[in-house]
């Protein structure tokens, strides 16, 4: 798997606006498609660290 560290070496300008734009707030949504075509959201949070972009986010069975 390429690590985010080297697709920022590879598209500088890409991953600098792609970076501005995720740390300019910590919590985001995230649309996906369930295998029945039925659209769903999901709320994330983003964090870069060692060189690695992830997303956390919490499970339909989670609580708050």
């Amino acid at each position: 798997m390429t690590s985010w560290n080297d697709f920022a070496q590879a598209a500088t300008e890409l991953t600098t606006r792609v970076e501005h734009l995720l740390a300019s707030h910590k919590h985001h949504t995230i649309a996906t498609v369930r295998r029945n075509g039925a659209p769903r959201i999901s709320g994330t949070e983003v964090q870069f660290a060692d060189g690695q972009l992830s997303f956390a986010k919490m499970s339909a069975h989670d609580s708050a």
